[in-house]
């Protein structure tokens, strides 16, 4: 914890929710608990690389919250706690005094008893310049741009890399060294990519597999399920000419029931299946940028996300065991040849989610117990969001369950808490149709009449979505100056667009730096004067 940067801060705040939940007793434990999530969740709003206005509206009311919830937390739980400074700093102040003083000798133990240490009491200062330019963010952001744009953090992340390589040298005329260690980390990464090799997948009997997981729970009925869950999709592949359909589904576990004679007709060829080694999941950002996880049933990184067809969550979780393909042959109704066809699948362990404490607390998950036969289950590649990060949850203890092999279903602890601020695509999937590159958040409840979309993009000055709100639309020639031109619209895109005539002249004025700096007053007097006796006004809850 020593000679930290910003960077180290970072990664601290993402992940202190679980360490610091009940640490200390009620009702300081809730204060804590919701400062860490609006200061987790101000940080990654704050650092967004794309804003909308639905972004800096949701900064600009965590601002407003946050500065309460800093007041109600200096209020309330610093001035009721005796907080004193630690003995190293303690120490430290001991000796920086001493050289201060000009005295070169060291403390002995005869002076120490004689003038004894003495632990000063610790304090929150909030008249600080940091926390008074809070307030400033969605400000600057909406006249000069995304703070990576101003930042330093990408300099200073890059120090990492030529001071790994310094510390390789031997601290003489290091200038050259530094140079061959470059060309010699690029010819190792050319000849690797040269001679990498395919993923080799690694052939299983499926039958001898059988046997071998005989005594396992998780391969319990593994034909029957992998046959079920087969079914639906070769169907789809023998009745649709797009084969590679990459389309995002909603997941629902257990997947449907079949008869036996219906399961019969899918068959395996060679009754083989294929294991392998990784997955990696390629995704689109919030910011519409391409990116990719990688997934190891092996490792720590094994954890996913998928779409969820429950009203409870958007979203569900699972735990990779393996990862697997097969030659799937169909030969019911509908069959159009007996050709083999390779669809790949993930076999995993099904979580269920904890009913939350709070609306400021991370989704906690625990294990289905194994005692319910659809614990475990499989998954289309396709249907993978990407990879979640799970932290262990320290306050419910070990998540290892003591009896086996079926543990009661009430004794089965909350193993962790899914990070939703490890990345700001990750916070903004938590934003349904806030994120522009999440796409399937962008779907309507009540599709467009094909006939009208095509209408609408025969029009390009026409850009209504059907479930965000109309904030933008370019001025064109023929309009009257107020933003849109209505002589151009239907009273029925009007009235989709949420055209309001006595609204519509003020459409134009709302951008200008007059009315920023008036909610930018409102926002920064809400923040910084308080509105109720030690910020009661404010619900946490909402």
């Amino acid at each position: 914890m020593k000679r930290m940067a910003a960077r180290d801060f970072e990664d601290i705040l993402q992940c202190a929710i679980p360490v610091f939940e009940d640490l200390v007793p009620e009702p300081h434990s809730t204060t804590i608990m919701q400062l860490l999530y609006l200061l987790a969740q101000w940080h990654g709003f704050a650092k967004l690389r794309m804003h909308t206005e639905d972004t800096l509206e949701i900064l600009e009311s965590l601002t407003v919250k946050l500065g309460a919830c800093l007041r109600n937390f200096e209020a309330k739980l610093v001035r009721n706690l005796l907080q004193e400074n630690l003995r190293s700093e303690m120490e430290s102040r001991k000796r920086r005094e001493a050289r201060e003083s000009g005295s070169n000798k060291s403390l002995t133990s005869s002076t120490t008893v004689q003038s004894a240490p003495v632990r000063k009491p610790k304090t929150l200062n909030l008249n600080t310049y940091k926390l008074h330019a809070l307030g400033d963010y969605v400000l600057q952001i909406r006249r000069f741009g995304t703070t990576d744009s101003f930042s330093t953090q990408p300099g200073e992340l890059e120090h990492r890399t030529g001071k790994s390589r310094y510390s390789r040298t031997s601290r003489k005329l290091y200038i050259t060294q530094l140079a061959r260690i470059e060309r010699r980390q690029a010819r190792i990464c050319r000849i690797v990519a040269k001679n990498a090799t395919a993923n080799i997948p690694h052939e299983s009997d499926l039958m001898m597999f059988i046997r071998r997981t005989s005594d396992d729970p998780a391969a319990k009925d593994f034909i029957v399920k992998l046959k079920a869950h087969f079914l639906p999709r070769v169907k789809a592949l023998h009745h649709s000419p797009d084969a590679m359909s990459t389309t995002l589904l909603a997941v629902d576990y257990p997947a449907p029931p079949y008869d036996l004679s219906t399961l019969n007709q899918v068959l395996f060829k060679n009754d083989r299946i294929y294991r392998h080694n990784l997955i990696r999941i390629n995704y689109t950002t919030y910011d519409v940028r391409r990116a990719q996880d990688v997934v190891n049933p092996t490792t720590e990184h094994r954890d996913i996300m998928l779409l969820s067809d429950r009203d409870s969550h958007r979203f569900c979780y699972a735990r990779v065991l393996g990862i697997y393909h097969a030659n799937v042959i169909y030969s019911g109704p509908g069959s159009q040849d007996y050709q083999p066809r390779r669809l790949e699948f993930l076999w995993v362990r099904w979580f269920e989610l904890v009913a939350p404490t709070s609306q400021m607390a991370l989704d906690c998950i625990r294990f289905v117990p194994m005692v319910d036969e659809d614990a475990f289950g499989f998954v289309d590649p396709n249907d993978v969001l990407r990879s979640c990060h799970l932290i262990p949850r320290f306050a419910e203890g070990s998540s290892i369950p003591t009896e086996w092999p079926f543990p009661e279903p009430h004794k089965m602890q909350t193993i962790g808490n899914t990070t939703t601020f490890v990345d700001r695509d990750m916070l903004l999937r938590f934003h349904w149709g806030i994120g522009v590159g999440h796409t399937y958040s962008h779907v309507p409840d009540n599709p467009i009449d094909p006939r009208e979309l095509q209408e609408s993009q025969s029009r390009p000055y026409l850009n209504i979505s059907p479930d965000l709100t109309l904030n933008t639309v370019a001025t064109s020639s023929a309009d009257d100056g107020d933003g849109i031109s209505k002589l151009a619209l239907t009273d029925h895109e009007l009235e989709v667009a949420g055209w309001d005539e006595n609204e519509s002249d003020q459409i134009e004025g709302s951008a200008s730096d007059e009315s920023m700096d008036s909610d930018h007053e409102a926002a920064l007097y809400e923040m910084y004067h308080d509105l109720g006796s030690d910020a009661e006004w404010l619900d946490f809850d909402e």
